[in-house]
């Protein structure tokens, strides 16, 4: 489940974190970092505190919580972030598979507005929140939904759009080959 919570820039801002680093980038003391409902009305920490909850899971990094995600195709670990920002360079548009229940929980407005900034322009799923997917959508974030368990039926680990902009879902029964 990933939850809003997990989405959104809520609690306080660590230290190593995106956020923390482009603080101390315009001299900030990290004592005055305080959270990320302090500094709401910054969009240059609130984006890069999108996707930084601790507790995230991402099967690409798995036994690791946090903020954090692998790097395709060079396989480098980075800060989501970071990730995002490298994608942005190459001109990569970015897919969530986001399991059940996507978008549940009260912090929307950065959930749908931080995703895509971040680049996200597809999001999958087994489910969705009712709410949400109407606040993505108006964020221009197409939300598919996947018939029950089919996550864990095909292990789909990738998502990959080919140059012809067709979206291919990878697996271990349907490999990719872009």
């Amino acid at each position: 489940m990933l939850t809003t919570d997990h989405i959104s820039p809520i609690g306080v801002i660590s230290d190593g974190t995106p956020s923390a680093k482009y603080l101390q980038s315009l001299g900030i003391h990290s004592l005055d970092f305080v959270s990320y409902a302090a500094r709401r009305l910054n969009h240059d920490v609130m984006i890069r505190g999108t996707f930084a909850n601790i507790r995230i899971k991402n099967e690409l990094v798995p036994g690791r919580e946090g903020s954090v995600t692998r790097h395709m195709p060079s396989g480098d670990i980075l800060s989501i972030f970071d990730a995002a920002a490298r994608y942005a360079g190459g001109k990569v548009p970015l897919v969530i598979i986001g399991g059940s229940e996507y978008g549940a929980g009260s912090s929307r407005d950065w959930a749908a507005k931080g995703t895509r900034l971040l680049g996200v322009r597809t999001v999958i799923a087994e489910n969705f929140e009712r709410i949400h997917p109407a606040h993505s959508v108006v964020k221009r974030v197409l939300n598919i939904m996947l018939l029950e368990n089919a996550l864990d039926r095909f292990k789909i680990h990738a998502v990959i759009f080919n140059q012809k902009n067709s979206l291919l879902v990878c697996s271990h029964s349907y490999p990719c080959n872009p």
